[in-house]
């Protein structure tokens, strides 16, 4: 549900627009920045006032793979009573008080929480149509006048981390009959995503996250044997797809080049 803002007006508002009076520019820009993805970002809100102003008037709505959580007002508003109202994806923001001089940097920073999505942006915007204030973005001068302020939405592009593969030590086996129970090592950073092992080449098979081998006599004249394997980051997000041994698929991370692969070396019976 969408709240509208009190417009606040000023006489002669209309006269000024028909005689094409020149205002000084002023903007309002949110952030726009790349993002991880299953994180917690801070996202600043920018005024560049041309004009010194009395009061700030913003509602902002968020749309793709995310949420605004909360909303602080930053030193530039220290002489300002602010307001936070957010509401689903709506938030209204409301400064007003002493005249805050003309000038540039952030009057308000966001916190907002990212999704799961693989890819994709997501959107802070305002449903105002810049550079007219029509109530969901407001900004006064000294005299309580309205004056035009432009907008610029942010933009956050979700990053998807591939998982990265740690070291696998070889394994050397005292015996032909002796069982590799090995624990695989990768790790991703994109704190939503489960990992899943997929056996790319060798011999041997892995379960969950455990790769086993039982070699027998006859697999001594091949030793050693290189075990190369994929570790896929999955979100609920995600559907399945064919694993990439040490690459990026389309929908989502699989491991990094480094540590992907390890040898198994299998001895002459009875030896070392």
């Amino acid at each position: 549900m969408k709240h509208k803002l009190t417009v606040l007006a000023c006489v002669g508002w209309a006269l000024f627009l028909s005689t094409g009076f020149a205002f000084a520019q002023n903007s309002i820009t949110v952030e726009s920045k790349a993002v991880d993805r299953c994180a917690t970002v801070s996202v600043g809100i920018d005024l560049t006032n041309a004009d010194a102003v009395d009061a700030i008037g913003l509602q902002l709505v968020i749309t793709g793979s995310g949420s605004i959580t909360s909303a602080a007002p930053t030193a530039r508003l220290a002489n300002h009573a602010t307001a936070v109202n957010l509401q689903g994806s709506d938030l209204l923001l409301n400064a007003a008080g002493a005249c805050l001089a003309a000038g540039s940097g952030d009057i308000w920073t966001l916190t907002v929480a990212t999704g799961t999505d693989c890819s994709g942006d997501i959107v802070i915007d305002t449903a105002a149509t810049p550079p007219i204030p029509l109530g969901n973005l407001i900004l006064t001068d000294c005299n309580s006048c309205e004056i035009p302020v432009d907008f610029t939405a942010g933009v956050l592009s979700l990053v998807n981390q591939a998982p990265v593969c740690g070291v696998n030590t070889d394994e050397t086996l005292h015996f032909s009959s002796e069982i590799v129970d090995k624990q695989l090592n990768a790790s991703d950073a994109d704190a939503c995503d489960n990992l899943t092992y997929a056996l790319v080449s060798g011999p041997g098979s892995i379960t969950g996250d455990k790769y086993s081998w039982n070699p027998s006599c006859a697999d001594v004249a091949g030793s050693p044997y290189t075990v190369t394997f994929s570790a896929m980051g999955q979100s609920s997000s995600s559907s399945g797809s064919t694993p990439l041994n040490c690459s990026l698929s389309a929908w989502g991370g699989i491991a990094s080049t480094t540590g992907g692969r390890f040898l198994v070396r299998v001895p002459i019976p009875g030896g070392p």
